[in-house]
C-alpha cells in the first residue's frame, strides 16, 4: 500500500492527499479500473495515519469523443463505453461511499482513443500528533535526494521526491 502525502496544516491537524492514475486498467475494464482507482486512493489516504478522515475526492478524465463514429482499432473499446464505465466506477467507489467528488474535469479529444487518462484523488485531515504511529519506533528518517537515480537531469529536490523519474 502506498500511503498519501502529508502536509502540516496547523498545530492540531495535517492535510492528507493522494492522487494516482488508472489509465490502462480503465482502458481494459472501464468500470473496474476506475473503481479500483478511487477506492485505492481512499484506502491509501485513510491508511496514512491513525485518525485520518477523508473529506473529498477529485478526478480528471480524458477520453475520445463519446460520439466517435470512425472504425476502431482492433481490441479497443468504444469511447462512450469507456466514458460511462469510468464515470460509474468513480461514482460508485467515491460518492456512494459517502466521500463527495468536489471537483473534476472531463476533456474529450480523439487522441485518447483506446488510452484514456483517469486521475483519481482524495484529500482529508488527520491529527498532527498521535500515540498508535510506527514512525515513533524508528525516530523518523532523513532522505539524501542527491543519491537518487534520475531519469532526467536537472530536477529540483521537490520534483525528485514526488516523481517516479
Amino acid at each position: 500500500m502506498d500511503n498519501a502525502g502529508v502536509i502540516a496544516f496547523n498545530n492540531e491537524y495535517s492535510l492528507v492527499f493522494k492522487v494516482e492514475t488508472h489509465n490502462s486498467p480503465s482502458a481494459l475494464d472501464p468500470y473496474g479500473g476506475a473503481l479500483t482507482g478511487i477506492v485505492g486512493v481512499n484506502r491509501d489516504a485513510l491508511g496514512t495515519g491513525k485518525g485520518a478522515c477523508l473529506i473529498f475526492n477529485a478526478d480528471i478524465f480524458c477520453f475520445a469523443d463519446p460520439f466517435y463514429d470512425k472504425p476502431l482499432p482492433e481490441r479497443i473499446l468504444h469511447p462512450r463505453r469507456i466514458f460511462e464505465g469510468v464515470r460509474s466506477g468513480v461514482e460508485n467507489g467515491g460518492n456512494r461511499s459517502g466521500i463527495p467528488v468536489v471537483n473534476g474535469c472531463i476533456v474529450f479529444d480523439d487522441r485518447f482513443i483506446g488510452k484514456p487518462l483517469v486521475y483519481c484523488g482524495t484529500g482529508g485531515i488527520m491529527p498532527a500528533e498521535t500515540n498508535g504511529e510506527l514512525f515513533t519506533l524508528c525516530g523518523g528518517c532523513e532522505l539524501d535526494l542527491s543519491k537518487a537515480p534520475l531519469k532526467y537531469p536537472g530536477l529540483h529536490p521537490w520534483e525528485i521526491l514526488v516523481s517516479e523519474a
